[in-house]
């Protein structure tokens, strides 16, 4: 995500967010009557966001997947694909959940719906899913869903913000009167409150949980383990291409880092050798203990030759816990029970 609007193109900018809105409206108006919505034979599960960016709908439905998986259900994730590394046959999300799930049933093509309908030919009782799990789902309304959840940065709160391209939501705030659970992500902060206000308000049926993203430990290139506190004191060089890098950042800082290097990138941006050299010159260049990346980022990067640059810092990827408040557990329990 890029910064603010330069100030001449604001009236433009608006010009195009009521042309957007109206098509947004005039979509959701046919799927409120039931056009164009199929209903799958098995429940589906929706997590899905708001705003363009990371909101943590990732780490969410990996949470999803293995509550669902420990109750002995089997979930199908639908997810749409894109964003492929060179060379490489999946996603880097797709490769984030097979890396996490081995033996976990992925359709990843946008065009959910006809993947999905080949897999659920198999009904439960002859191994086929028993639930789907939709990634990134809240706007793609053409499969019906039993649950359906929206993912909130605790930083970023949508009722400040406007609808594309002057702002970075998808849809308005108002659409929460269609979701049935939202999950506030992100360090404790002060507007976490007036968020969790401010939801209940647009939806008073809303479930509305609290939850944040521990890291319970680093993996290194040779994919052994240290403890996150390990970076107390050090000086880190941040190597992301997500959707909203500043939680990574803050989370290294809550860590006890004292500095921290952010070399940041498109979401999915496809890591090049020249980018992983320049980042090594950078964090030899600021003397750092380590460069950090996220697993998403990682699935390119492992692939990449080592710099020839001579010595570099070890490149560290953190180990994420979604852990949430009391609504949090019962939204984990209502999605096992669907």
């Amino acid at each position: 995500m890029s910064g603010p609007l330069p100030t001449w193109l604001a009236p433009i900018a608006r010009l195009g967010e009521c042309v957007y809105r109206a098509e947004v409206a005039r979509r959701n108006a046919r799927y409120d009557r039931g056009i164009g919505v199929t209903h799958l034979p098995v429940p589906v599960i929706s997590v899905g966001n708001l705003s363009v960016g990371g909101t943590g709908k990732t780490p969410m439905a990996l949470r999803l997947l293995g509550a669902l998986t420990d109750a002995g259900r089997r979930p199908a994730l639908a997810m749409r694909g894109y964003a492929k590394p060179r060379g490489v046959q999946h996603s880097d999300e797709e490769l984030q959940y097979r890396n996490a799930f081995p033996r976990l049933t992925i359709v990843a093509q946008p065009d959910r719906l006809a993947g999905l309908r080949p897999l659920l030919a198999k009904p439960p009782a002859d191994g086929g899913p028993d639930v789907v799990v939709l990634d990134d789902g809240f706007q793609h309304r053409s499969i019906a869903r039993g649950l359906d959840i929206v993912m909130i940065d605790a930083e970023r709160s949508p009722f400040t913000d406007r609808c594309l391209p002057a702002g970075w939501l998808r849809e308005p705030v108002s659409s929460l009167r269609r979701a049935h659970a939202v999950v506030i992500n992100g360090l404790e902060t002060t507007a976490v409150g007036s968020i969790a206000e401010a939801c209940q308000k647009a939806n008073p049926s809303l479930l509305v949980a609290r939850a944040t993203r521990r890291w319970t430990s680093l993996i290194d290139e040779d994919d052994a383990r240290r403890a996150p506190h390990t970076l107390r004191g050090a000086r880190v060089l941040a190597m992301l291409a997500i959707g909203h890098p500043g939680q990574v950042v803050a989370q290294l800082r809550a860590l006890g880092a004292s500095h921290v290097q952010l070399v940041a990138e498109r979401d999915h941006h496809p890591w090049t050798e020249t980018d992983l050299a320049r980042a090594s010159r950078t964090a030899l260049t600021e003397r750092c203990d380590a460069i950090l990346t996220t697993e998403k980022d990682w699935t390119k990067l492992a692939a990449l030759a080592p710099p020839t640059i001579g010595r570099r810092p070890p490149i560290l990827r953190p180990v994420l816990a979604l852990e949430g408040d009391g609504a949090f557990e019962r939204l984990l329990a209502r999605a096992k029970s669907v």
